[in-house]
């Protein structure tokens, strides 16, 4: 995928030929086999996807980088993260929390909401106190 969004953006003008993508993994294991060519015996399932990748960081066009877990900004995508670490990997990606504007609406309903119960509560008392039918004249209701 990011060869082929190098690619589209060369294509469209943006970036130089030649300069290598950061590709940011916080798994060494993973790193070492890419680098390595995938020539280790446990991971001849991934030696065909590996060589693949190593075509591309031995002909300078993608950097494998390690990230500690903790600062890996991809995991905001990929994983459930607790209220803190999204709100802090979230504040590194400078996205905004959109809803806030939302919940200002909400109270303002709310406090319509409450109107207009006092309104509606006020409209049925005066039900109680009488009520006009359609030729106008008054039926007590309720006592």
């Amino acid at each position: 995928m990011v060869v082929w969004a190098r690619g589209l953006l060369l294509e469209l003008g943006y970036g130089e030929q030649g300069l290598e993508v950061p590709v940011y993994c916080d798994n060494q294991s993973t790193i070492a086999v890419v680098v390595n060519n995938g020539n280790t015996s446990r991971v001849r399932h991934m030696a065909k996807h590996a060589r693949f990748v190593n075509e591309y960081v031995q002909g300078k066009e993608l950097d494998v980088i390690y990230v500690p877990s903790a600062d890996n900004l991809a995991d905001v995508f990929t994983k459930a993260l607790g209220p803190a670490e999204f709100e802090r990997q979230r504040s590194r990606l400078n996205v905004e929390d959109v809803t806030e504007p939302w919940k200002m609406v909400e109270t303002v309903e709310a406090e319509e909401d409450v109107e207009m119960q006092e309104v509606l509560s006020f409209s049925v008392q005066c039900c109680w106190l009488g009520v006009r039918d359609f030729n106008g004249r008054t039926n007590k209701v309720g006592g």
